[in-house]
This record gives C-alpha cells, sequence and structure tokens, in this order.
C-alpha cells in the first residue's frame, strides 16, 4: 500500500480556459441572454465541478458574443452587401450610404446610413397625421454612434416609424429650416425639475402641454359653427382620422431579407468601420436613469 496524499483538493483547472468555455457554453449563453456572472459561475462549477473566476466569467462571456455574432470589423464589411439585399427585397426603398476616405490606409470608412422602406413612407402619407417626429439613442460598442428614428403620428396616437438613420446628427435645421419646430414634454420637464423639484410644477406643467396639441378633433366652438351652417363635422375632419386610411396604413408590408450566406456578394470594397472612440472613465454599464424614473425591478409605475 503507497503513502497516503494529504494534497489539498482544488477546483481550478488549467483546462478549463476562455477558449474551451466560450465554446462550450456558445448555444446556451445564445439562448440564455439574462445570464449573470454570478448563476454562470455557478453552473460551471455544477457541470464541470471546476471554479472559475468573476473575470473568467466576463471574458467568456464576450468571447461567446464574439463567436455568436462575428467581429465588428466583419460586420462593417459586409454593409454594402446588406444594403443591396434590402434594395433587392423592397422595391421602392431609399438606402443611402455614405463613406470618407481614411488617410492612412486609403480605404473607405463608414460614416452615415439611412434606410426608409416604401411601405412606411406609403403608410405615413396615407394614414398618419402630417406632423414628424425624431427621436434618438445612443449605441453602445466600440463604435459609439447615435441611431436616429423619423416617427409620425398615427390617427389613434400611436407612433409609426418611418425612417432610421445611423451617423446623421441633428440635419432637419439644415433640410427644411423654416419648419415648425415642436420640443418633448419630457425632455423640457427634466431640463427645468432641477431648479423647479416640487411634484405641483410638474402637474401644472403637463396640464398645460396636454391642452396645446398641434393637431386633433374640432373644438366645441367649431362643430356650433358647422352645425349652424348645416353642415357635419367629419367632412371638416383630416382624412387620417377615417377608418379607410387607417386600414391603408398598414395596407402595405415589408418584405423579409435572407440570411448574410444567401447575399449577393458585391464587388464593392468593403468598409472600414469608424474609429474607436475612448470616452474617459469607466464605461458605464447601465443607461442613467432620472431621478423620478423607477428603478429597475421596482413596482412602482
Amino acid at each position: 500500500m503507497g503513502p497516503s496524499c494529504h494534497c489539498g483538493r482544488t477546483f481550478y483547472h488549467k483546462q478549463a480556459n476562455l477558449g474551451f468555455l466560450s465554446r462550450h457554453y456558445m448555444e446556451f449563453l445564445k439562448l440564455n441572454k439574462s445570464m449573470t456572472i454570478a448563476q454562470f459561475k455557478e453552473k460551471v462549477h455544477l457541470e464541470l465541478n471546476v471554479n472559475i473566476t468573476k473575470h473568467q466569467a466576463s471574458k467568456t462571456f464576450m468571447r461567446a458574443k464574439l463567436l455568436i455574432h462575428g467581429s465588428y470589423k466583419n460586420q462593417y464589411r459586409k454593409l454594402w452587401d446588406y444594403c443591396e439585399e434590402l434594395l433587392t427585397c423592397n422595391l421602392g426603398k431609399t438606402v443611402h450610404m455614405e463613406t470618407s476616405n481614411d488617410e492612412i490606409s486609403g480605404k473607405e470608412r463608414f460614416l452615415r446610413l439611412y434606410i426608409c422602406f416604401e411601405a412606411l413612407k406609403r403608410g405615413f402619407k396615407i394614414g398618419c397625421r402630417h406632423v414628424i417626429g425624431v427621436d434618438g439613442c445612443h449605441l453602445r460598442g466600440p463604435h459609439p454612434e447615435i441611431l436616429l428614428i423619423a416617427v409620425g403620428i398615427h390617427a389613434s396616437d400611436y407612433i409609426y416609424p418611418i425612417a432610421y438613420a445611423v451617423g446623421l446628427g441633428s440635419a432637419i435645421e439644415e433640410v427644411i429650416p423654416r419648419v415648425k419646430h415642436r420640443h418633448c414634454v419630457r425632455h423640457l420637464h427634466n431640463n427645468k425639475k432641477k431648479l423647479h423639484p416640487r411634484q405641483s410644477i410638474k402637474n401644472r406643467f403637463w396640464a398645460c402641454a396636454r391642452k396645446w396639441e398641434l393637431t386633433g378633433l374640432p373644438c366645441s366652438h367649431a362643430i356650433a359653427c358647422i352645425s349652424l351652417a348645416y353642415g357635419k363635422p367629419e367632412d371638416y375632419m383630416n382624412k387620417c382620422y377615417s377608418r379607410k386610411a387607417y386600414l391603408a396604413g398598414y395596407e402595405h408590408a415589408i418584405a423579409p431579407i435572407s440570411g448574410p450566406n444567401a447575399w449577393e456578394a458585391l464587388t464593392k470594397e468593403p468598409v472600414l468601420p469608424p474609429k474607436k472612440m475612448r470616452l474617459l472613465g469607466r464605461p458605464k454599464k447601465a443607461r442613467r436613469r432620472e431621478p423620478d424614473e423607477p428603478r429597475k425591478g421596482s413596482n412602482e409605475l
């Protein structure tokens, strides 16, 4: 009988490295996007009987995401083919992409992209009010940009997407400088509530905003005048409020496109991604919420 072993047992194994973990759990992480670092560490321990550090788990998430979606550089290389596929599957669609010349490599670098479906253009003209709103959100990643979305207002007060773009910035004043502008009530209140944080001010602000309607049904005085002239109020309403216009707004459909493997490979030189912009400070993982905005996971309305 040999000598007894008094070595301590360890649950850390060098074979459980980043490459193995990302390949082994790639499909699992693809289907479970809400998995947390702590939950993933526990799963690895129960299934493989090994322990991994928080840093290893975080790096595994990043590597698995890279295996699933590919690198940012490869995504930008497919943009010309993607634009061509959109134009092929949706006739009348507007797709416009611009590039800039890179001074170092001499190749074309992505600058901006604009996309508008023909079905959405027709639906907006027929079934929406003559109001266009522009909303934006910040895109996260190594190439931060702003995604702008042009939306209309349906007769039922629902938003109706019209077009979206990346890299355009605020170009409305340059294209249509004399058009009337309105601002989002929520953003106006957020800019003022630091100086006026009281709830009574907020209630009065929103009450005034609701009374100031850009468009809407005829008021009681207009209806009285129309009745006095033996007319019908429906004859003086905008056509977008009719049932026919409502159905016509959703009459046209957006055709789906094929997967990247079926796209036609163009002879154009693939574009380079925008230059990386590294902001000062530690990268933020969560969106900054307003002081009166409900926190994540709370039941507050």
